[in-house]
């Protein structure tokens, strides 16, 4: 087995073939055994009966009267190049590249800290164990959201949805320069500002096509028809590939997967209250990218007043 992918995913360099080129070898032993569990070749469904996949949407489809839309970024704090006289331990002349500093969600840190200090008065204070934390994701139990991801970055990041699972609608290609700009002119001062949250309020604006998270419309610079999920992608996810310079639009519903469309309001709940402790988080599940800053927690507002079935043994 080979690693063909490039670093950073999709464009940059090839991996070394004698080196990260090489993942692993398999080597088989004995006879061959016939596997007669499942022929691919008949067509014939692997789910049946109550084993069916409980669909939010169709794949490309909005989810039907959605509680509301997020419009998200994926954002790098870039170092400009820069020349550095003499190395320290060299004493020779030397130069810095540039580079990426830290990956950020929505622009956002951990600690959801500002330069000037404090939290941004758009967010919500939640403290927990004598730990106060502030979250801007805050879903309702039960309630079903469209996702927008933005990737503003070079390279490509699997997201990961704690708590839930969803479903991919699309992705689509946008104007990536063009909505760069506009979305560094909606700070303040017309500058983008690492690691200071989005630009706008995080409510939901004209300038953010009435969609939550603080961020610029994507709608005026999309590109081409948006992209079907891959058939691998169709059923629930947990953790998604979002694209550079694509926006990946996913569908996410705030409770457990075997529940169908049709389900009541009042039943839709996980069988656990989802309002204790510290909440849950999403992030990109690359090491050093949910290492350095690129998370953000996440609190569900439980529902009041209902049943609660707890089944053993079930992992959320």
């Amino acid at each position: 087995m080979k690693n063909t992918g490039k670093t950073p995913y999709p464009r940059g360099a090839q991996p070394q073939g004698a080196t990260v080129g090489r993942i692993i070898q398999f080597r088989v032993i004995g006879p061959a055994v016939a596997d007669s569990s499942y022929n691919p070749a008949l067509g014939t469904p692997i789910r049946t009966g109550t084993n069916t996949i409980k669909r939010l949407t169709t794949a490309g489809a909005l989810p039907a009267n959605p509680a509301l839309t997020r419009l998200l970024t994926l954002n790098e704090d870039l170092a400009l190049p820069v020349a550095v006289p003499n190395d320290p331990v060299t004493n020779l002349p030397v130069a810095y590249p540039g580079g990426p500093l830290e990956v950020l969600v929505n622009n956002t840190k951990w600690i959801s800290q500002l330069s000037t200090g404090g939290c941004r008065p758009d967010f919500t204070l939640k403290t927990f164990g004598g730990v106060t934390q502030c979250y801007s994701e805050l879903p309702n139990e039960g309630a079903t959201e469209v996702w927008e991801i933005v990737n503003l970055t070079a390279d490509a990041h699997p997201m990961h949805l704690h708590a839930v699972q969803f479903q991919i609608i699309n992705r689509q290609n946008f104007d990536l320069p063009k909505y760069n700009a506009a979305y560094n002119l909606a700070f303040q001062g017309g500058l983008y500002i690492p690691g200071d949250g989005p630009p706008l309020s995080y409510g939901p604006t004209v300038a953010s096509g009435n969609k939550y998270g603080g961020n610029p419309d994507v709608v005026p610079y999309l590109k081409q028809a948006p992209a079907l999920p891959a058939l691998q992608e169709q059923g629930w996810k947990d953790t998604v590939v979002v694209m550079p310079g694509m926006v990946t639009r996913l569908a996410v519903r705030w409770a457990p997967t075997d529940l169908a469309i049709n389900t009541q309001p009042e039943q839709l709940v996980f069988p656990f209250d989802p309002d204790g402790g510290h909440g849950y988080v999403w992030h990109c599940h690359i090491i050093d990218h949910e290492d350095n800053e690129m998370m953000r927690p996440t609190s569900i507002t439980a529902k009041t007043e209902v049943t609660r079935t707890y089944v053993q043994g079930t992992d959320y």
